[in-house]
């Protein structure tokens, strides 16, 4: 966590009539979570777990948060298929904060399916090619096709919709997204 992303959550909570105390705050991997397992109706982990060498056990720790039929909603980015190509390029230490293992060949997916007491509701690709997935560190070819881009952005979305409708979505989606629904 960041006291940033802490502090917008709140904001968010606060916004859309949730309570903002239940935004909380300390370390998610070592702290003691005991008092909040089984607490929760949902739990939502947004670009998280692919950080990760043995992300398995990130997850479990969320389902231990969740109440008897409580959801687990997970989203993870995508950056295999045309993401990977731009940050080679453009910002290789993506790469290495990233487990694109996860990523591969449906390798959250498949894991996610494999945990015993819960359902799993969703497992997909989600969304159109997404600007906010091709970061570089200023350069300026990097900065030109992404204005490019920008002015194009509906002959991109088309072109997205196509290549997903010709079966190729985990190419263009810039999300992976599980929901599951504990036992």
């Amino acid at each position: 966590y960041t006291k940033e992303g802490v502090a917008l959550n709140r904001k968010l909570f606060a916004r859309n009539d949730f309570l903002k105390e239940n935004v909380i705050e300390l370390d998610f991997v070592t702290s003691d979570l005991g008092p909040y397992e089984k607490t929760f109706d949902c739990v939502y982990s947004f670009g998280f777990i692919e950080h990760f060498d043995a992300p398995l056990e990130i997850i479990n720790k969320h389902i231990h948060l969740l109440a008897d039929r409580g959801t687990c909603v997970i989203v993870i980015p995508n950056l295999v298929g045309i993401y990977k190509w731009w940050n080679k390029v453009f910002n290789p230490s993506v790469e290495r904060i990233h487990n694109l293992d996860l990523m591969r060949k449906g390798g959250f997916f498949r894991m996610v399916e494999g945990i015993p007491g819960v359902e799993v509701r969703v497992s997909s690709y989600f969304g159109l090619f997404d600007y906010g997935l091709l970061t570089h560190k200023g350069q300026f070819l990097a900065k030109s096709i992404i204005s490019i881009l920008y002015r194009t952005q509906f002959i991109t979305n088309v072109l997205s919709r196509i290549i997903s409708w010709l079966g190729w979505k985990s190419y263009v989606s810039p999300y992976q997204v599980v929901v599951i629904r504990k036992a």
